[in-house]
Parts: structure tokens; sequence; C-alpha cells
């Protein structure tokens, strides 16, 4: 028995197109409050088994 479903089947929508970067706060370094900084990353690309979800804004 196959309960795999489909998107079309649950009526989902087109998946959004994953940006090559994404805009991220880190941390490169231990220390007070204005220690993390605004950085441009490459986005990352989700595994076998994993997902990747976008925030709202």
């Amino acid at each position: 028995m196959n309960r795999t479903l489909t998107r079309t089947a649950v009526d989902w929508p087109e998946p959004l197109p994953v940006p090559e970067s994404m805009r991220a706060v880190v941390f490169r370094r231990f220390g007070p409050p204005d220690v993390p900084e605004q950085a441009v990353l490459d986005t990352p690309r989700p595994g076998p088994g994993e997902v990747l979800v976008q925030a709202p804004r």
C-alpha cells in the first residue's frame, strides 16, 4: 500500500525559488553585545531527510 501524496493532491502552492545567498547575523567571536554582525552567506542546501524553511518576513 503506497500512501505517498503529491503536492497537487493536497493543493499546496508551487515552492518558492531558493536564493543563492541569504542575510544572517553571525557570531565570529565571543564578547559584548556589539559582537554579532550582519553577513551575507551562501544559502544552505538541505541533505537527505532535511528541509529548508523560510522564516516569515
